[in-house]
């Protein structure tokens, strides 16, 4: 078993997060797709005027704003402030999602641009039911 820094795992999750991205921004500016995303400020919620908890991503499709808290496959865990945020998003109605791959991201932004009702089954979410 491979023992990783708290500097590796960042840049595992920054990895995953970045792949992410580029695949948004290919099937906006190259396919035309109706997607959007943003990153959103990891790691430094509180320096830059956001609550502890914000999510790492901001995912638009499908007239849908899903915000998504990005997590290596293996070992990723989500702070208290994530989950109490996520919990207080899911009780105003926004689910929170958890991608540990591309293909779970895959799964959610062509599940939004379908515009399927409730929650993408095929999806982590924030916490578990």
């Amino acid at each position: 078993m491979t023992t990783r820094t708290k500097k590796q795992s960042y840049a595992l999750e920054t990895d995953l997060v970045t792949a992410c991205h580029e695949t948004v921004v290919e099937l906006r500016d190259t396919w035309g797709q109706p997607i959007h995303g943003e990153r959103l400020n990891q790691r430094r919620a509180d320096l830059a005027g956001s609550d502890r908890g914000a999510p790492d991503y901001l995912l638009t499709a499908g007239g849908r704003q899903l915000p998504l808290e990005f997590k290596r496959a293996e070992g990723g865990r989500f702070s208290l402030d994530q989950l109490v945020a996520a919990e207080r998003r899911r009780k105003a109605g926004v689910e929170t999602y958890a991608p540990t791959s591309v293909a779970h991201f895959d799964a959610l932004w062509r599940w939004a641009l379908r515009g399927h009702e409730g929650v993408c089954a095929d999806c982590p979410v924030v916490p578990p039911p």
